[in-house]
């Protein structure tokens, strides 16, 4: 799984990890570049990126000037939104670009309708979308359907940007904006939860078996219903211990 970062605005990329040495390019919004790492040097964090030929540069980190894609797996059932190209020189921005329903004037734009919404895999199927309106002579929209399970890349999220949706691309062609209530997990974070109720099990058992072995309890109900409280208990215990932890390595591997 390749990392990305999504350029936000012009950036300079150094040879080195160091604001005194040579800039070898200068990047432009809305390029995609793959990188390896974050690190620290001289009280200042930089992102190693790679470039074309292999080679290696690093941007001074600014959450102003890049953003950092997450890659993700789609909870909903279904999330479906639109993509869209120009048709004139006109640059606006998304959120510019779409209206509420009945804001545009017929009679002066060729007003067509998309409609953007997500379906949530729960048993009752819960639905939020929206209808947009913008005007055909301007751009052509193109449908994006994503189903439960797929995976993207989020190269801009509702926070970020300020704005109704999140920017995906699966790096296969199918790319666009959903919205910002679709529901998806970060695969790199899927193994904290299945790792902290594993450990925090074991550990139930292990000290409710010491205990048995010494004498101190004796199996009944009510021991049950403290062991299955116990388990809770040490399952967020060890969810803010692995976020810590995480934490802690990221901050070494920096320095590496």
């Amino acid at each position: 799984m390749d990392k990305f970062l999504r350029i936000l605005k012009p950036v300079k990329v150094y040879a080195k990890h160091e604001a005194k040495s040579r800039i070898i390019k200068e990047l432009q919004p809305d390029e995609l570049i793959s990188f390896n790492r974050e690190k620290r040097r001289n009280k200042e964090n930089w992102m190693e990126i790679y470039l074309e030929k292999d080679t290696v540069g690093y941007l001074k980190k600014d959450s102003d000037a890049f953003f950092r894609c997450s890659f993700a797996s789609l909870n909903d059932e279904i999330s479906s939104g639109f993509n869209y190209e120009y048709k004139t020189e006109d640059a606006s921005k998304v959120d510019t670009l779409f209206h509420q329903i009945g804001t545009l004037n017929k009679e002066q734009y060729a007003v067509e309708t998309i409609e953007v919404k997500t379906i949530d895999d729960s048993d009752e199927k819960k639905m939020a979308h929206l209808q947009l309106e913008y005007n055909a002579d301007v751009i052509n929209v193109i449908p994006v359907v994503f189903t439960k399970e797929s995976e993207f890349y989020v190269t801009n999220d509702a926070v970020a940007n300020k704005s109704l949706f999140i920017e995906v691309d699966n790096r296969q062609g199918k790319k666009g904006y959903l919205l910002k209530t679709t529901n998806y997990t970060n695969t790199e974070d899927k193994w904290v939860a299945p790792f902290a109720i594993t450990v925090a099990i074991l550990t139930v058992i292990g000290i409710f078996m010491a205990f048995l072995a010494s004498g101190w309890i004796v199996v009944s109900g009510l021991m049950f219903i403290v062991g299955i409280g116990v388990a809770f208990v040490l399952i967020f215990v060890m969810q803010i211990l692995i976020l810590i932890l995480r934490g802690i390595f990221n901050h070494i591997r920096k320095r590496l």
